[in-house]
């Protein structure tokens, strides 16, 4: 039975692929018939004539009308730039959604030179003339062909994969059983993704798949950035970039700080930094310690068996992993030491709880939210532990002021560098995680009422969290929860993302599942994945995926919590009654 409707759910796959794939053939041959046009829509493009003929600095003063007239009225100007469009006497096969243009422009008038179409099958373009005005409507005879749109044949592609994974997971949901098929889909999954992101990274040279990171000279600016704010010792009142980008707690900067002493960095710019030698290899010491540190002791946390190393090789090509070390951002470091904790906060070992204890000491000085992680202390009702955390995270945010010039008066320097901060990263900053974030993405509303609404909620379901954490029985997704609020703060950058990744690892590890986790796979697959979708970049599908994952575990937790009140109240009151009746039998 099983055999047959894999082998049904295939044939119905090949049969759409086989559909689509001769669907786009026969567009194509179509399209490529040569047909005839005209050129039309002359207009005078004002601001790349004067670009054209040196004169972008003229009086900004003038509007676009007075602009035009200083051109057709200026002797000197001989050449004149004129944007136009294609237009089309065949009324089905034209530029539209399905199709882009590409016309012949090599027999136009001679009045007419560099013809350049605005884009990729594109119907506008520009031309250079030495006519000061076009007094023909339009330039007949122009042969065009049609391509059918690369965005069209990309989003067709990515809808196969879609109905690929579909079919799979519905195949997983019903017919799939035992704990190694968990770890195995997932290995498939990722793989599939990481395959297609590498294909389309080699094809488009350059494209959106490079949106997985935020390209271009700010390339380890985080890392870069620090060791010129800390060369001098006064990280806090330093003003490269504005005192509002120094934000960090001391242990921050005196963790980099060994590797400002190699350069005079307080007088190189960010592209000397960048390309300096020294710099360079100091860069490839810390990241190279970041992640031997974060997946050396994943790895311990994870199931040994064939699926292991496969598992953490595709988690380090995730999108989050990428986008850390692009950054080179403490956050990185800060994942690691919340891995740490949740290996050994339980440990028979005083040494190993102690390790765990400090590391998150350590989390919380770099981040401060990982400090809510200190609740599953609370939830073992162990006092002792948290007494000692607790000293141990304000010896790590404290103490180090003092390594720095004006020590402690640096404090109220850090307070405000932070408010002016928060004005200058707001909801509209790229790569957040976030409920008021997400908001602006999909509304593009960034009143102030607004986001302190949305911000009052997310306190709100933070607080719920935290209350909520204390009844799930399951260890993995207790974890996930408290992890998964570390990053919904109101503008949590998104390499903050790996914190939840030991409750990734937690789930993979299970020794059995159910049906419903399937859920959970897909959404930790989507949330790692490299693969870039047309318009969408990975900062906002983690960051929606979050949110889902977030409001699954808390409903799910409250539900079952309601239904054991029920129940605990049903029992006192059967209880009560048959107390009731007993009293009235005698």
């Amino acid at each position: 039975m099983k055999s047959k409707n894999k082998k049904l759910f295939l044939k119905i796959y090949i049969l759409f692929v086989i559909i689509i794939s001769i669907t786009l053939i026969i567009l194509q041959i179509l399209g490529s018939k040569n047909r005839i046009g005209y050129l039309t829509d002359f207009k005078l493009n004002v601001y790349k004539t004067l670009e054209l003929n040196n004169l972008e600095n003229i009086n900004n003063e003038l509007d676009e009308e007075g602009l035009k007239n200083f051109i057709l009225n200026n002797e000197n100007i001989t050449n004149y730039i004129y944007h136009f469009r294609i237009r089309y006497y065949n009324k089905t096969f034209r530029n539209n959604d399905i199709y882009g243009v590409y016309p012949d422009l090599s027999n136009l008038p001679d009045y007419i030179k560099n013809v350049e179409m605005d884009g990729d099958g594109s119907p506008y373009g520009n031309f250079i003339s030495d006519k000061k005005t076009i007094k023909e409507d339009k330039i007949d005879n122009i042969n065009y062909t049609l391509k059918v749109k690369t965005i069209l044949i990309y989003s067709l592609f990515y809808t196969c994969i879609c109905v690929l994974i579909i079919i799979y997971c519905i195949y997983l949901y019903f017919y799939s059983k035992g704990h190694k098929n968990l770890r195995l889909s997932f290995c498939i999954l990722m793989s599939l993704f990481f395959i297609i992101f590498f294909i389309l990274l080699i094809i488009q040279k350059g494209g959106y798949q490079l949106n997985v990171v935020l390209n271009g000279w700010d390339l380890f600016a985080d890392f870069y950035n620090i060791l010129r704010y800390i060369a001098e010792r006064n990280p806090y009142f330093n003003e490269i970039n504005g005192v509002a980008e120094k934000i960090y707690f001391p242990i921050a900067y005196l963790i980099l700080y060994p590797f400002s002493l190699f350069r005079d960095y307080s007088n190189m710019s960010l592209y000397e930094v960048q390309t300096d030698a020294i710099s360079n290899l100091s860069l490839v010491i810390f990241i190279s310690f970041e992640i031997l540190l974060f997946f050396i002791y994943l790895n311990k946390m994870n199931k040994q068996d064939k699926y292991s190393n496969l598992i953490i090789i595709l988690i380090f090509f995730s999108s989050i992993i990428l986008v850390s070390i692009e950054r080179a951002n403490l956050a990185f470091l800060t994942s690691s030491f919340v891995v740490i904790f949740i290996i050994y906060y339980k440990s028979d070992n005083k040494i190993e709880r102690l390790i765990g204890l400090i590391a998150l000491g350590l989390a919380s000085a770099l981040k401060i939210y990982p400090v809510l992680l200190g609740f599953l202390l609370l939830q073992e009702r162990r006092y002792k532990d948290i007494l000692i955390g607790s000293l141990i995270t304000l010896s790590l945010i404290f103490l180090p002021f003092l390594f720095f010039e004006n020590g402690f008066n640096n404090i109220p320097q850090l307070i405000g560098n932070l408010k002016l901060w928060k004005v200058n990263c707001n909801v509209t900053s790229g790569g957040r995680f976030g409920l008021s974030h997400l908001f602006y993405v999909f509304t593009r509303n960034s009143s102030d009422i607004f986001v302190n609404m949305i911000n009052l909620i997310t306190y709100l379901l933070i607080l719920i969290s935290i209350v909520y954490s204390f009844f799930i029985e399951e260890y993995w997704k207790k974890i996930l929860l408290l992890t998964l609020i570390t990053i919904q703060f109101p503008l949590t950058g998104y390499y903050c993302g790996g914190n939840i990744f030991p409750a990734i690892i937690l789930f993979l590890s299970k020794e059995d599942y159910i049906k419903t986790d399937i859920s959970y796979l897909i959404l930790f697959s989507l949330y790692l994945m490299p693969l870039q979708i047309p318009s969408v970049s990975s900062f906002i599908i983690g960051s929606v995926v979050s949110i889902i994952l977030w409001l699954m575990i808390l409903i799910e937790a409250i539900t079952k919590h309601t239904q054991t009140l029920k129940n605990k109240l049903t029992d006192y009151t059967k209880d009560f009654n048959n107390l009731k009746n007993d009293i009235i039998g005698l």
